[in-house]
């Protein structure tokens, strides 16, 4: 009796060893990721930030507007026009189907040179006038620059998310973070003695993404080759996922087209000095959805609820955290940017940008049935719909208000992305732990209330 009583503790004590383990093992990977990502992303949007501030005060506002509607279409040239097979459909099967990872990259290397062939055709084919019609003739060359640029990153982007899905994070940080010091270096180099600025900050953008695309050609041809194999069930997978991230990102550039066919360059040009700005909340939020949202699903797809509480109670609060602290700090990092005052009418728009973006970030928590039950794809009638309200009230309001006015557009469609992911993702799954709901209304109404005091009552 006594010896089974002590087998019986020996293995309850063996089985708790092997599970705490796990545990720090699990928590040890995320926190290592974290960590990795996080020292990645902040160098790369900090280069990003630094760069910007360089054409923020080196560009009039219709020239920097000009910048920033090639910010917008540089998404829709990398992600959209591409079906996201670059950017979501290789890399996932490349993830979930490590045996055929060659047949699958070849395949992806295959879309990408083609893409670039057909791309570098058109840039040389487009009539100028083309440009003028649409509203930005104001440098050609400066446009086919960027548009070129943006055209070879895809086969870039595809290399640093297969390597993300395999894992190797610090290769990842490093070789994402390389194409903006080389921006800047290039921006710092030959800005100051520039006659047309804006065709140099086109030709600094490309020859950051160059070296990248012709490293990532060689190797890919050598080790790989073309192939097109497996096109078809690549982008069967990718197109709806692409056009749930398109109807998302229409959410957050919605009020800069608007802004762009409104009002003008001019007017971009101040619109996308305040996205920018409120850009730097994803700064402090994409290296911990890189290393946490896997974790969370892993605890989630495991039943663990309280786990998977406690993960997202870790987002919220970094989430909270970096919005409150932008919050407080927007006008010393607007004029920090803005060094000669020209956008300081339109720093009072800064917090409804920030409010979007901290909104649209719950729906990672919110919405997770979807990822859980992996019926991500449901999710493009919400983004949809926030997208329509987006546009639709970002031209009411921008003929009511002005440009400043155009950001509260996007606070109601991200808050209606954000609830309605919960409503209709609750079916799949929702987390069953208490305090994960106290915390995320408490965190929602305190996160708001301290932007709405900031705004009306505190003068920094």
């Amino acid at each position: 009796m006594v010896t089974d009583r002590i087998q019986a503790s020996d293995a309850a004590y063996v089985a708790g060893s092997g599970k705490m383990a796990k545990s720090l093992k699990r928590h040890s990977t995320f926190i290592r990721d974290l960590v990795t990502y996080g020292v990645g992303q902040v160098a790369l949007k900090g280069l990003d930030v630094v760069s910007f501030a360089i054409l923020v005060n080196s560009l009039d506002p219709a020239g920097l507007g000009f910048v920033g509607t090639m910010i917008m279409l540089g998404f829709l040239i990398t992600d959209m026009f591409t079906l996201g097979v670059p950017r979501i459909g290789v890399p996932r099967y490349v993830g979930d189907d490590p045996d055929s990872s060659d047949t699958i990259r070849a395949t992806g290397t295959a879309f990408c040179l083609i893409y670039t062939a057909v791309g570098a055709a058109i840039l040389l084919l487009m009539p100028g006038s083309f440009l003028d019609r649409i509203g930005l003739g104001l440098s050609t060359t400066a446009f086919q620059l960027y548009t070129f640029s943006f055209v070879i990153r895809a086969l870039v982007y595809m290399e640093l998310e297969i390597l993300r899905m395999q894992q190797k994070s610090m290769a990842q940080s490093i070789l994402e973070a390389l194409p903006s010091a080389l921006n800047l270096l290039f921006l710092v180099l030959l800005l100051p003695f520039a006659r047309d600025k804006l065709v140099i900050s086109g030709l600094c953008q490309l020859l950051g993404w160059a070296p990248l695309f012709l490293w990532f050609s060689f190797t890919s041809l050598r080790r790989y080759g073309v192939k097109m194999d497996r096109m078809g069930e690549i982008m069967r997978y990718s197109v709806p996922l692409v056009v749930h991230r398109s109807m998302s990102e229409l959410n957050n550039m919605g009020g800069r087209w608007i802004v762009l066919f409104t009002f003008g360059l001019a007017a971009t040009g101040a619109y996308t000095f305040l996205s920018r700005l409120g850009e730097l909340l994803k700064m402090a939020l994409m290296p911990i959805q890189k290393a946490w949202f896997p974790a969370l699903l892993r605890c989630a797809r495991n039943g663990d609820d309280r786990a998977a509480g406690q993960m997202a109670m870790i987002y919220m609060a970094c989430s909270t955290a970096a919005f409150v602290g932008l919050v407080l700090l927007h006008r010393p990092i607007a004029h920090l940017i803005d060094q000669e005052g020209a956008y300081v009418d339109y720093y009072s728009a800064i917090i409804p940008v920030a409010v979007a973006g901290w909104l649209t970030s719950y729906y990672w928590i919110l919405g997770v049935g979807f990822f859980v039950a992996k019926r991500s794809a449901m999710i493009i009638p919400l983004t949809s719909l926030s997208a329509a309200i987006c546009l639709v009230l970002s031209y009411v309001f921008a003929r009511l208000g002005g440009v400043t006015a155009v950001p509260y557009a996007s606070v109601c469609g991200s808050a209606v992305f954000a609830l309605s992911t919960q409503y209709f993702g609750r079916r799949y799954f929702t987390i069953h732990y208490r305090p994960t709901w106290i915390m995320v209304w408490a965190t929602l109404i305190g996160g708001s209330l301290i932007a709405y005091l900031v705004d009306h009552f505190v003068a920094l």
